[in-house]
Order: C-alpha cells, then sequence, then structure tokens
C-alpha cells in the first residue's frame, strides 16, 4: 500500500463471537467459526465505531444502520463477484432491502405458540406493532433498516392466519 497509511499497522475488530452479528459474520463471510489472531473484538457496535473512527488503519463489519448515523467512519461497498460488478454495491437502504447488497442479515421474531393454538392476543398485538409504521420508525430510530413494506403486509396475514382471522 502506498500513501499516508503505508506503514499503518491495519486493525481488525469484530463484535463477539456469541452475539448474532459476530455468527453472521463469521459464517457469512469468514466461512468459519473463529476470528484469525489478532481481531479485537468488543461487545457492543459503539465501542467500534469509536474505535475505528479513531484510527484510520481500522476496519470492522457492524451494521448498516449503525454506521450511517457516525459521520467518523465511511461504510465501504461489499464486492460479492468481481465478475458481475468489480465496483461492488454499497450499504444503501435500498441496496440493503432489495438484496443487492449481499452482507446483510434478517433479524427475526420468534414467538413461542401451541400448534393448533395460535398466538396470545397479546403476542398478536405485539406483532402488529412491530410491522405497524410506528413500530418500523422504532427499528430506524434504533439504528436499524425497517423491513419492506410487503414483508410486513405478509408477517401480519401470517399471524391473522394464526389466529384463524379472514
Amino acid at each position: 500500500m502506498r500513501g499516508p497509511l503505508q506503514d499503518a499497522v491495519p486493525v481488525a475488530w469484530a463484535r463477539e463471537m456469541t452475539t448474532g452479528t459476530g455468527i453472521f459474520f463469521r459464517r457469512s463471510v469468514l466461512g468459519k467459526d473463529m476470528y484469525a489472531a489478532g481481531v479485537v473484538t468488543a461487545p457492543g457496535t459503539s465501542r467500534i465505531l469509536a474505535a475505528v473512527g479513531e484510527d484510520p488503519a481500522a476496519i470492522a463489519c457492524v451494521g448498516a444502520g449503525f454506521a450511517s448515523q457516525n459521520t467518523s467512519v465511511k461504510m465501504l461497498a461489499v464486492v460479492a463477484d468481481p465478475a458481475v460488478n468489480p465496483v461492488g454495491v454499497a450499504p444503501t437502504a435500498a441496496a440493503i432491502e432489495n438484496g443487492s447488497y449481499s452482507l446483510r442479515r434478517i433479524i427475526w421474531l420468534r414467538l413461542p405458540f401451541t400448534a393448533g393454538g395460535g398466538l396470545s392476543s397479546a403476542q398478536r398485538a405485539l406483532v402488529q406493532v412491530a410491522m405497524s409504521s410506528v413500530g418500523q420508525e422504532i427499528v430506524v430510530k434504533d439504528g436499524y433498516q425497517a423491513i419492506p413494506g410487503v414483508w410486513a403486509r405478509a408477517s401480519l396475514a401470517w399471524v391473522d392466519q394464526l389466529a384463524g382471522l379472514p
């Protein structure tokens, strides 16, 4: 490497291996269960963003929602297939939603229910709020990507089906 960082020692930061982000990154990007020796781990995204923002030779993988709210870091495009797109795809909201940004994961809302019993009224209400425009505004405010409207409608239809509603 040439330029102002040619003598810098690169530092890779990652979420702890037991977090959802850590598991996703290791399996989807690294294809293995362990980080390389020397990778610095932290329990939270805020600490990682602060470290990367202070060190021009540092790099990390964190959620796009969190990184986009931090002006001291730069989000990088991902090149999934150099033959198809050698420049890569930037982690924009549209690219994350349509799947063209390949480094994304879905966070699932899991609720217990008994077969044939459906969801309780409280569980159904939780899903309705989470999938509503108000719920999705909270998701975005907390640094996550809102789910596409079609997914929200499908989720609500599924909940209605479990409840035996038309």
